[in-house]
């Protein structure tokens, strides 16, 4: 049992990770793709010196919390699919 529960904990901790990974690959890529479109940075919460609309904070943020939101489901799901792929193959094939 006490195995089980490592093996639980280690798949947490690869989650976490390409979670983290995940999202911050998103947030280069909708910035990358909000340049080419509109010809300047996304903007930023974090910049008091933008001067972007409203209407463009409010699209750069749905825009980024939509992709960043999706990549995490897939690397959740990506990662729960290879542990389980894992712990299989080390049941049917012990050492």
């Amino acid at each position: 049992m006490e195995e089980q529960s490592s093996h639980s904990m280690v798949a947490k901790i690869a989650g976490a990770a390409v979670t983290i990974l995940a999202a911050m690959v998103a947030r280069q890529v909708v910035n990358q793709a909000w340049k080419a479109f509109a010809g300047r940075p996304a903007p930023q919460p974090d910049n008091a010196d933008d001067d972007s609309s409203l209407g463009e904070l409010v699209a750069a943020a749905a825009a980024m919390g939509a992709v960043v939101g999706v990549s995490r489901v897939l690397a959740t799901r990506g990662t729960t699919r290879y542990v389980a792929k894992i712990e299989r193959k080390r049941r049917t094939d012990p050492l």
